[in-house]
């Protein structure tokens, strides 16, 4: 459902036509960032999640004019915006305003993604699970993050400046992050997955990853081949610089990345109903990941027998096998 063409919206479809909302993108003191800033508190910046939504949601069904049979009334039956639909329009403007989070372009000029985490097991970090893969390794008692955005500078201890503000705030165990890459995976210059949020309706990434680049000083290969290919039309994963600091280690600046799992297909792909999505590796097919065509079936591509972190291309989506048997690789 649009939005903007909606006249009674529920919570959920609000939350749906919306996503996320950077809130610092609204007029100060504004009642559109009142009741959004409410609604999420003081830990983060944007209006996003389940719960943020139903609180919002409740606001603006208490606006004179702007509850019909318990539904939010956008519109009057002349078609003039209610002061819930004036809300809702500047929360729609804001969200158009900040589409992705990956251009390094802040609210006012170039800026720097920031990642600080605390209370993390550093040696866990390299160990092996026991399929052989990095060990996902989540916080203890009084573990954080903090995901946020900055103007660019050479302090080592950046924080979240007012016109930018946070991302993202974790707590405790919801702190999680594994090391990752294959040739990469003894760099003194940690690679590093971190999970960020598993609401797919949130307007964020569930994970950033994180490449050190250390055999790109320049850190440029990445960007410019993704750059490259964006100019010729090709499906190119966003991109920006960030900084990592560690249990008050800097390790400097990233290149990072968002996982090509569903926010990705949303975001650059809107109109996909379905998809499927594989890592090539070693694995059930001998040779390993050759990425040359083997079929038009899913099966052409696995042995179904096999385990998902066993296969040639492993699934990276919640896909069953009837569902990748139906998918073109």
């Amino acid at each position: 459902m649009s939005l903007s063409s909606a006249n009674v919206v529920t919570a959920k479809q609000l939350r749906d036509g919306l996503g996320s909302v950077f809130i610092l993108g609204l007029t100060a003191d504004s009642p559109a960032r009142t009741i959004a800033q409410q609604a999420v508190g003081a830990t983060s910046s944007y209006l996003r999640g389940k719960d943020a939504f139903a609180s919002a949601y409740q606001a603006l069904l208490a606006l004179p004019g702007s509850n019909t049979g318990g539904q939010l009334c956008l519109n009057s039956a002349q078609g003039v915006p209610t002061r819930a639909g004036s809300i809702v329009a500047a929360w729609q403007k804001a969200k158009a305003d900040r589409t992705t989070l990956f251009d390094n372009m802040g609210a006012t000029g170039p800026s720097i993604l920031v990642v600080q985490i605390n209370g993390i097991d550093e040696t866990a970090l390299w160990q092996e699970d026991a399929s052989g893969h990095p060990r996902i390794v989540t916080g203890a008692p009084g573990a954080s993050l903090a995901f946020f955005e900055t103007t660019p500078g050479p302090s080592t201890d950046k924080k979240p400046d007012p016109a930018n503000g946070t991302f993202l705030t974790l707590q405790g165990q919801a702190v999680s992050l594994k090391r990752r890459g294959n040739t990469s995976r003894s760099d003194r210059k940690i690679n590093v997955c971190v999970l960020l949020d598993g609401d797919s309706a949130s307007g964020f990434p569930k994970q950033l990853n994180m490449l050190n680049c250390i055999r790109n000083p320049a850190y440029e290969r990445v960007r410019l081949s993704w750059f490259l290919m964006g100019l010729a039309r090709c499906p190119t994963e966003t991109c920006a610089y960030a900084e990592l600091t560690l249990n008050g280690q800097y390790y400097g600046t990233y290149v990072v990345m968002p996982s090509p799992d569903e926010y990705y297909f949303q975001t650059f792909f809107p109109a996909t109903q379905q998809c499927a999505i594989f890592k090539g590796q070693y694995g059930d097919i001998p040779g390993g990941a050759t990425l040359e065509c083997r079929g038009p079936n899913g099966t052409d591509y696995f042995t179904p027998t096999a385990a998902h972190t066993a296969r040639t291309y492993e699934p990276r989506l919640h896909t069953t096998d009837d569902q990748d048997r139906k998918s073109v690789v």
